[in-house]
Parts: structure tokens; C-alpha cells; sequence
């Protein structure tokens, strides 16, 4: 499991809108350490009103990425030639009201984590043996995963190599699940099983794989609490 000031700093970097250093592909660890430096204070404060500020900046993010994060996300089993990593949240809304928002990934998938710089161009259809699939320019396109079931308004299940996986002779199993917790909540999880050759180990990737994941998930429960409620149907006389 990632350790958690790490998971902190990480999730509390892209919550706001740090962008990660590197190149390459877009599924890569943030290094932007969580800090800040007393030249970024506004003038005035001598040093010692700078750090106690910068505490106190420090703790309240920090406050700020615990309460985000999902109450749930580990790599539950890792070896040499795969890994599982499940994660689970609660959404406050009804199941009724996730699933169409889980159904139109390009309304809560990071951009930071696309090919082409824009949710906007990714889509999932609807049925077995659909694609969730994303628009490239000049005419491209690319397959993240296909469906393999699908069950309204509780289950869609792919497979596919995420990310840098798609590049290795792997087999990926992505489950999303949706349970009713009471009449007004739900509870998503995921699971991602990975099996196969992976250049460089499975070790190295898949805390990477459950971090990038971990963000999708938050962005999904941002979007689907904060979906207007579907239109009440007309009154009949």
C-alpha cells in the first residue's frame, strides 16, 4: 500500500492543479513535494510569521487530501507477473444518479491521464463488446478496453491495458461496481486485475496504476455529486 503522507502529497497535488514533472506517458507518479516557500508568501511577514503560515498552509491541505481520498485503495496482491489493486468510495447520491455519470468517463476522467489532452474525446458505449475509447487528432483513435459486461445500473466490466500496460503482453480486468447504501448514497468500487509480462516488474508499475486509478475515482464522485437531479417526470390527470 502506498504510504499515506505519500498518497497525501500526490492526491493533494493534482486536487490542485500541480502539474507532474516528466515525460512520456501521462500515467506517472507526481513528485511536486507539498510545500511552500516563504518567497511565495505574500511581502510583509518575517520569517518566522512565514514558516508558522506555511504550517498551517501545510496542515489544512493535508486536512483537505484525507477528506478526499478514497476510504478505501490498496494493491491487495502483487508479483512478478501481475497485481490487484481494488478501491472503494461513497458517492452522496442514489445509485440511479452514478450511473449515468459513470457511463460518460469523458465528464470525470482526468485530461492529465488521456492521449490527447481532453476528456472531452473519450466515450464508452454502452453494451458488450463496446470500447471505452478515446478520439485522437487527424483521424486516430485508441481502445483503452473493451466491455465485457455490463448490467444496469450496478456492474460494467473491461479488459485492457491501461495506461503504459497497453504496450505489454498483458491481460487487464477492470470492475466497476455500484451498491446502494441507504436511499440517497453509493458505494463504488473498482477492481483491476493485471496479469502477464510487464518490462521492469510488476512492482514498479503498479503502485502507479492504483495512485492514477485512485484519482479517476475521485474525479467521478466530484462529478456525479454535483450532477443536477434528473428532471421529475409530468403529473398525469
Amino acid at each position: 500500500m502506498t504510504k499515506p503522507i505519500a498518497r497525501l502529497r500526490r492526491a493533494f497535488s493534482r486536487l490542485a492543479g500541480i502539474s507532474c514533472a516528466g515525460s512520456g506517458t501521462r500515467w506517472r507518479a507526481c513528485r511536486h513535494p507539498l510545500t511552500m516557500t516563504t518567497e511565495t508568501l505574500p511581502a510583509g511577514p518575517s520569517r518566522a510569521e512565514g514558516n508558522d503560515m506555511r504550517e498551517r498552509s501545510l496542515f489544512w491541505a493535508m486536512m483537505l487530501a484525507m477528506t478526499s481520498l478514497p476510504a478505501s485503495a490498496e494493491v491487495v496482491q502483487m508479483s512478478a507477473t501481475g497485481f490487484e489493486t481494488t478501491q472503494s468510495i461513497t458517492i452522496d447520491k442514489p445509485i440511479n444518479q452514478v450511473w449515468p455519470v459513470l457511463r460518460n468517463p469523458q465528464k470525470w476522467w482526468s485530461k492529465e491521464h488521456t492521449y490527447s489532452d481532453d476528456s472531452a474525446n473519450l466515450y464508452l458505449d454502452g453494451q458488450a463488446l463496446g470500447c471505452f475509447c478515446e478520439r485522437l487528432a487527424d483521424g486516430g483513435s485508441i481502445a483503452h478496453a473493451q466491455i465485457l459486461y455490463i448490467q444496469p445500473p450496478r456492474m460494467i466490466r473491461m479488459t485492457g491495458g491501461l495506461g503504459p500496460l497497453q504496450a505489454e503482453a498483458v491481460t487487464g480486468t477492470l470492475t466497476w461496481a455500484l451498491a446502494r447504501e441507504g436511499d440517497s448514497a453509493t458505494r463504488v468500487t473498482f477492481t483491476y486485475i493485471v496479469a502477464g509480462t510487464i518490462r521492469g516488474g510488476a512492482e514498479a508499475i503498479a503502485p502507479k496504476v492504483d495512485e492514477v486509478l485512485a484519482v479517476q475515482l475521485l474525479g467521478l464522485k466530484s462529478a456525479a455529486e454535483s450532477a443536477p437531479p434528473p428532471p421529475k417526470p409530468p403529473t398525469t390527470r
